[in-house]
C-alpha cells in the first residue's frame, strides 16, 4: 500500500500536463463607472457618504475557459459627500490596488460571465469638520476582501467590452470609530494579447 501511493502520485504529476493542457490569454484594459465611498460611524452625526466616477486600469491573465487572475490599480474623483450634522465633506479613493482571482463561464460563443474573489488596498482620504475628539483630516490606507461579478461580451477575437460590479471594500476599520465601504459598477474594454 505504501508503494502505491508514491506510484500514483508520481503518474498524476506526470499526466497534469497533457491532461490540463489550457492555453493562457494574456490581457489588458481600462474601467470607468461610478464609485461608491461610505463611511460609517458609531456617531451618526459623523458618518458620511459619497458617490462619484473613477476607474482603473488591469491586467491578467485568463487560464483556460474557466479561472483567471488579474492586478487592478484605480481613483476615485474627489467630491463632496453628504452627512447627516453639515451640508458636504470631502471624500475620496485616491488610490486602489486589487489582486482578482477569477472564475468565468462562457453561456454562448463570444457571451460570459464571470465572478472575481480577491482582495483590495485603498488609500481613503476625508475630512470631519466640527469633529471636537477626532482628527480633522482622515487619511487611511486599509485592505479588505473583494468580491464582484461581471457579463463580458467579446468583440472580436482581440478585445471586449464588459460590466461589471465589485465591492471593493466591506466595513473596513479606516480609524478613530469609522468603518470604509466602497463599490464600484464600471463599463470595461480589454484587448487580449
Amino acid at each position: 500500500m505504501l508503494l502505491r501511493m508514491p506510484l500514483f502520485l508520481g503518474a498524476v504529476v506526470a499526466l497534469t500536463p497533457a491532461a490540463v493542457a489550457w492555453e493562457l490569454q494574456p490581457y489588458a484594459g481600462i474601467g470607468m463607472g461610478v464609485f461608491d465611498l461610505n463611511m460609517k460611524h458609531a456617531n451618526p452625526a459623523y458618518a458620511h457618504h459619497h458617490r462619484t466616477g473613477g476607474g482603473y486600469v488591469r491586467v491578467g491573465v485568463d487560464i483556460g475557459p474557466y479561472f483567471g487572475g488579474e492586478a487592478r490599480i484605480g481613483t476615485t474623483v474627489r467630491g463632496s459627500a453628504t452627512a447627516a450634522n453639515t451640508a458636504y465633506i470631502p471624500l475620496s479613493s485616491r488610490q486602489f490596488y486589487a489582486l482578482l482571482g477569477k472564475g468565468q463561464f462562457e453561456f454562448k460563443p463570444g457571451l460570459r460571465a464571470y465572478a472575481l474573489l480577491g482582495v483590495t488596498t485603498a488609500k481613503i482620504q476625508t475630512s470631519v469638520p466640527g469633529a471636537i475628539a477626532l482628527p480633522a483630516v482622515i487619511n487611511s490606507t486599509r485592505t479588505g476582501a473583494t468580491m464582484g461579478a461581471g457579463a463580458e461580451y467579446i468583440l472580436d477575437g482581440h478585445s471586449s467590452a464588459s460590466f461589471e460590479w465589485v465591492q471593493y471594500l466591506t466595513n473596513v476599520p479606516a480609524g478613530n470609530g469609522f468603518k470604509a465601504s466602497m463599490w464600484g459598477a464600471a463599463l470595461t474594454f480589454t484587448v487580449m494579447f
